[in-house]
């Protein structure tokens, strides 16, 4: 009797000892810089203790290390592969509330356990499995919603899986199928698209029914938030942007700006949804502003701007154009291999008779209609001229463009990059206590160390090209987004790099395919300078490429006069590359390939004869 006791307890004790609160928390570099010298057989660097998990995760990355680099690891359960160095990445399941990871590593003479709790924020379909029920926290529209024909609106609940669900939209929209998100179970969703029939001036709520196989309705609930749809005349009114060069979101949800629109003056306004409002600057170009930006006005009637004349002044390094505008209005740049084009909104006409400069980068002016209240500008380069950068202001109602010209650099064969003045921008600031300012390595790598080590590594090499270099900050200092694009004209740079290294979003798995570099750019000026650098990454550096990109990084998007980019060299959260980034020579070969991409670039002819040779 007794020896069962025992086995009992021995089968027993592994839960009571290594239960939710008694587990040790794991320690992470915080600990590691508070105790200097002390070795801890288990690390976990991220997700940080109580981390905030994106609604509705599945899965999520997690990374630290072992002490010794030898043993077995599992998490959860789950064996996870061990790197040369002790290092791990894994991409493992979570659940919805208060979830923990529970590390168990074996060195082979002990084993060790450390706990992570994270919190998953979103609903778990798994509470109302064999139910009738909907979560009262997933009804949409949780906020007023105010449409106008011709609009698409997505409506969604959460309830039980497996169920048949309808929405009825007063009146006028009754029993309206939904369908169950294929990869979210217990989501259901369906876009109404309103039509000149679907008025619903009467503010309604949107109502929800969950049917059981017989077709009877098990249970029905209803959103808090309001649904109106009226005619667009009536939809819309006036309102006041403040701030001015204000930029619009694609949709009514927290998303990635418009690129390249910005907003000034009075706008039209013609819809709401979600305490957003839709902009309407003309039929094809339409977004949404939050209502904190924005001053209604007690009339609707749009502005109506004319440009009554275009000036051209050509200086040393730029081409000036002022655009002389009854009103201040909202605008639109885009840009083609052969010219720089602006949009005016709620412009009536364009009267000038402007068409040929005499000048170094423009040699013409092309006036369209892109609608009837929207009129477009072009300024055409001449033959073998690109533009450097560029930059815009209002001063009063007159727009004025400043269009950089290519500066004229005095290269020689051993200086190729003589007379090129860069800014080099280590991203990031020192932080070392969670959360980091940037990314963490499984071995508590910080990316703002590793971006100083690139920079300084790049600094050198350029300068032996010739070029003359500043850094945005010294390796402890501290720098503001803002403060980093100022020392471009600080500085008098006219290139500016911004460097970095790569992490990803918690719930998107790091395993899903290979990864490595990415070079962004925000200004369309810039891709040939971003493609360059791409070109010498893949020949210099031997990680996978994830190719050029467009992003809206502030500090690209913030210096539109000088060819920015941004580039994310290695993925810091991999073991290997964290690895490698330890390594001067691999820091040494990140140096040589961003001077053989500004070298590509800014001196093709003197690059070409190298590969010749």
């Amino acid at each position: 009797m007794k020896r069962i006791l025992t086995l009992a307890l021995l089968f027993l004790f592994p839960v009571l000892l290594y239960s939710e609160e008694n587990v040790p928390i794991a320690p992470n570099l915080v600990d590691q810089d508070r105790n200097p010298g002390k070795v801890y057989p288990i690390t976990i660097e991220y997700p940080y203790q109580g981390a905030r998990i994106a609604a509705n995760s599945n899965a999520i990355f997690i990374l630290g290390k072992v002490t010794p680099a030898t043993g077995t690891l599992t998490i959860n359960g789950t064996k996870i592969n061990l790197y040369k160095t002790g290092t791990w990445l894994a991409y493992l399941p979570v659940k919805r509330g208060r979830f923990d990871f529970i590390a168990e590593f074996n060195d082979g003479k002990k084993v060790y356990y450390a706990r992570r709790s994270v919190v998953v924020y979103g609903y778990d379909y798994r509470n109302y499995e064999g139910q009738y029920r909907f979560d009262s926290d997933y009804i949409f529209p949780t906020s007023n919603l105010e449409a106008t024909v011709t609009d698409a609106v997505e409506f969604s609940v959460v309830g039980s899986p497996g169920r048949k669900v309808k929405l009825t939209l007063g009146d006028n929209r009754r029993g309206i199928d939904m369908q169950e998100s294929p990869t979210d179970k217990g989501l259901y969703k369906v876009t109404v698209t309103f039509d000149k029939g679907s008025f619903i001036r009467k503010p309604v709520r949107a109502g929800y029914a969950m049917y059981d196989d017989k077709g009877k309705m098990r249970e029905q609930v209803f959103s808090n938030g309001t649904v109106r749809v009226v005619p667009l005349e009536e939809g819309i009114i006036t309102a006041r942007v403040l701030p001015e060069d204000l930029r619009m979101r694609p949709e009514a949800k927290p998303k990635d700006h418009i690129l390249n629109t910005r907003l000034y003056g009075e706008v039209t306004l013609s819809g709401r949804m979600n305490n957003l409002f839709r902009v309407q600057l003309d039929p094809n170009n339409t977004g949404w502003i939050e209502r904190k930006y924005i001053n209604f006005l007690p009339h609707s009637n749009p502005p109506r701007n004319i440009t009554w004349e275009v000036d051209a002044v050509s200086e040393k390094d730029k081409t000036v154009i002022t655009l002389k505008n009854t009103e201040r209005v909202s605008f639109k740049t885009d840009q083609t291999n052969n010219s720089f084009n602006i949009t005016l909104f709620y412009t009536q006409a364009v009267n000038t008779a402007l068409n040929k400069i005499d000048d170094k980068l423009v040699k013409s002016i092309n006036y369209d209609v892109s609608s009837g209240a929207s009129k477009k500008i072009s300024l055409v380069y001449a033959p073998g001229q690109v533009l450097w950068g560029y930059r815009y202001k209002y001063d009063g109602n007159n727009l004025i463009l400043e269009l950089y010209h290519k500066p004229d650099l005095f290269f020689t064969d051993k200086l190729p990059l003589r007379g090129l003045k860069i800014l080099l921008d280590p991203g990031h600031s020192p932080r070392r206590k969670a959360s980091y300012d940037g990314a963490v390595g499984p071995g508590g790598l910080l990316e703002y160390e590793a971006n100083y080590a690139i920079a300084k590594a790049a600094a050198d090499k350029l300068r032996e090209k010739g070029a003359t270099v500043f850094m945005t900050r010294k390796e402890d200092e501290h720098m503001g987004l803002v403060e980093r694009t100022q020392e471009i004209d600080e500085d008098g740079a006219n290139m500016f790099i911004s460097i970095h290294n790569n992490a990803l979003p918690d719930n998107t798995d790091p395993f899903a395919k290979e990864r490595g570099f990415a070079i962004y750019y925000y200004h369309p000026q810039d891709v040939t300078f971003a493609q360059s650098l791409e070109r010498s990454y893949r020949y210099n550096v031997g990680l996978p490429s994830d190719g050029v990109l467009q992003a809206d990084f502030a500090v690209i998007r913030n210096s539109p006069q000088v060819p920015s980019v941004l580039i994310e060299n290695a993925f810091i959260i991999i073991p290997y590359q964290e690895d490698l980034l330890r390594q001067d020579k691999f820091i040494n070969t990140l140096a040589k390939a961003i001077t053989d991409g500004v070298i590509g670039y800014v001196n093709p002819s003197w690059a070409a004869k190298q590969k010749k040779h």
